[in-house]
C-alpha cells in the first residue's frame, strides 16, 4: 500500500467516537493481527513480566530480611538501590535491546536471558551475612541484565499483534505480574524460617526453569504477510551473525530517529509525568514492607502487605485497561495516577501519628488498584495518543529511557529521609512524614502533567482520548 493512501486512511480515522475534535494517529486496523496467535505471545509476555516486574514488585521483601536479619549494619538507601537498579537497568539499556531483538530474534534475547535470572538465584543463594556483595551483583547486576534481555519483547511484542484492543492486551499481560508479586513473596516469607536463604532463592531459581521454557516458545510468533505493517517486525527477526555488523550503527539510528520525536511537546510532557510519577511510585513500593514492620514489628498481616498489594494490582491492571479502551486511555491514566497519590496522602500518612496498621492496610489496597496503569496502560498510550506506526520504535524507546530516572533517583531521595540506623521509633515514623509527603507530592505531580497533555487536545471531558 501506498504511502499516500496509508496518510489518507489516517486522516480519515477519527479516533473520538462522540466528536470530530480528535484523530487518532494510528496504523490501518486491518493490517494488524488483533488476536489469533497474538494470545500466545501475550500469555508468552505475561509469564515474562511475571518473572520480571513480579520478582521486582517482590524486592520489599527481601530489602526487608536484608535488613533487619541478614545485613543490619547496612542501611535501607543502600540496600534499596538493588530494587532501583532492577527497574533502572531494564529502561536504561533500552537503546541496545530493541536493535538487538532485530539481529538475533526473540527466541535468542529470550534465552539469554531467561538463563541469566535462572543464573542469579543460584548465584544469590550463596550470599551470607559475610558477602553482601553477592546480593549487589547477583540482584542487582546480572538478574537485572537478564530481565533487561526479556523485558523488551514483553514491552514491544504485543504492538505488533494489537492495536484496537491494545490496552486490554497490556493490562492483561501485566496481570502476571501480580502474580508474580504474590507467588513470590508467599514463597520467600514461608521457606525463609524453615529452610533459610540459601534453599529459599534455590526453589525460585528451580521454578524459573519451566517458566522460562514457556517464554522462549510463546512469545516468538511469526506474523502472516497481510499483518506485517513495517519493514521490519521483532516477531519475525531471525538469527542472523552477519546482522552484527550492522548492529552499531543500528543502535545510532534508533537514537537519531528519537530526534524528530522530541518536537512534539506533547509528547515530551508525556515522559515528563512519567519521570516524574516515577520519583514517587517506586519507593512507595520499596518501603511498602519495611514501614508495615516498623509500625507492628512481628504482626502476621506484615508478612502479606507485598503480597496483598499484587493482588489487588491484578484488577488494577484489567479493569482501566477495559475501561480505557471504551472512554481513552489518557483520561484513564490520568484518573487511576491521580487517585493512587491522594491515596498515600489519605490513608498512609494519616497512619502514622496513632501507627494504624487498619489505615495502612486500606492505603496497601488502594494503592495496589490504582498503581497499575503506571506500568501496564502508558504504553498503550504511546499507540492511540501519540504514534505514526513509522515512529512507534522511536517513541516507545524514548517513554522506556524516560522511565530510568525514577527508579534510582526517587529511591535515593526517599531513603535519605529515613534515618535507618537510628534506634529510635519516633524518629523513624516522624521521617515517613517526609517520605509520604514526597512519593504522593511525585505521583500527583506526574498525573497533572497527563492531564495538562489531554486538556491540549480538547476541553471536552467526554472526548476519548
Amino acid at each position: 500500500m501506498s504511502e499516500d493512501i496509508i496518510e489518507k486512511n489516517q486522516e480519515q480515522n477519527d479516533f473520538n467516537t462522540k466528536s470530530n475534535d480528535y484523530e487518532e494517529q494510528k496504523p490501518i486496523e486491518n493490517q494488524v493481527a488483533e488476536g489469533g496467535r497474538g494470545w500466545l505471545v501475550i500469555i508468552g509476555t505475561g509469564i515474562g513480566a511475571m518473572m520480571g516486574y513480579g520478582m521486582i514488585n517482590s524486592f520489599g521483601t527481601y530489602q526487608t530480611y536484608y535488613k533487619n536479619e541478614l545485613y543490619p549494619e547496612t542501611s535501607s538507601q543502600s540496600l534499596s538501590l538493588i530494587g532501583a537498579a532492577q527497574s533502572t537497568f531494564i529502561y536504561i539499556l533500552n537503546p541496545i535491546i530493541m536493535p538487538l531483538m532485530y539481529v538475533v530474534g526473540l527466541r535468542t534475547l529470550l534465552t539469554c536471558g531467561c538463563a541469566l535470572m535462572i543464573v542469579s538465584f543460584f548465584g544469590l543463594s550463596t550470599a551470607t551475612s559475610d558477602s553482601r556483595w553477592k546480593i549487589y551483583v547477583f540482584q542487582a547486576v546480572i538478574y537485572s541484565l537478564g530481565h533487561s534481555l526479556v523485558f523488551g519483547s514483553i514491552i514491544q511484542s504485543p504492538m505488533e499483534w494489537f492495536n484496537k484492543r491494545r490496552a486490554t492486551a497490556y493490562s492483561i499481560s501485566f496481570v502476571f505480574s501480580c502474580t508474580g508479586g504474590v507467588i513470590f513473596p508467599l514463597i520467600f516469607k514461608n521457606m525463609i524460617n524453615k529452610h533459610g536463604f540459601k534453599w529459599t532463592n534455590m526453589t525460585i531459581g528451580f521454578l524459573y526453569i519451566p517458566l522460562s521454557i514457556a517464554v522462549i516458545f510463546l512469545i516468538p510468533q511469526r506474523l502472516k504477510p497481510e499483518h506485517i505493517h513495517k519493514p521490519e517486525t521483532i516477531s519475525n527477526a531471525q538469527f542472523d551473525i552477519h546482522k552484527f555488523k550492522e548492529l552499531p550503527s543500528r543502535i545510532m539510528s534508533n537514537i537519531r530517529s528519537w530526534k524528530p520525536v522530541l518536537r512534539d511537546w506533547r509528547f515530551l510532557m508525556f515522559l515528563l509525568s512519567n519521570i516524574i510519577g516515577g520519583f514517587g511510585i517506586f519507593p512507595a513500593i520499596f518501603f511498602m514492607d519495611y514501614y508495615g514492620e516498623l509500625i507492628a514489628p512481628g504482626a502476621k498481616i506484615v508478612s502479606y502487605l507485598v503480597m496483598m498489594y499484587n493482588a489487588v494490582g491484578a484488577p488494577g491492571r484489567v479493569i482501566p485497561g477495559m475501561l480505557a479502551d471504551k472512554i481513552g486511555r489518557a483520561n484513564v491514566l490520568f484518573i487511576w495516577l491521580f487517585v493512587c497519590g491522594l491515596s498515600i496522602f489519605v490513608f498512609w500518612m494519616t497512619s502514622i501519628p496513632g501507627e494504624d496498621m487498619n489505615l495502612y492496610l486500606a492505603y496497601t489496597i488502594f494503592f495496589g488498584f490504582f498503581v497499575g496503569p503506571y506500568f501496564s496502560l502508558a504504553p498503550a498510550c504511546l499507540g492511540q495518543v501519540f504514534s505514526h506506526i513509522e515512529d512507534a520504535d522511536a517513541k516507545l524507546g524514548l517513554y522506556l529511557l524516560s522511565l530510568s530516572p525514577g527508579p534510582l533517583v526517587g529511591c535515593v531521595i526517599a531513603g535519605s529521609f529515613v534515618p535507618t540506623e537510628s534506634g529510635d521509633k519516633e524518629l523513624l515514623l516522624d521521617s515517613f512524614y517526609k517520605l509520604t509527603a514526597f512519593t504522593g507530592s511525585m505521583i500527583i505531580a506526574g498525573s497533572l502533567v497527563v492531564l495538562l497533555v489531554r486538556l491540549s487536545f480538547t476541553r471536552k471531558i467526554f472526548t476519548y482520548i
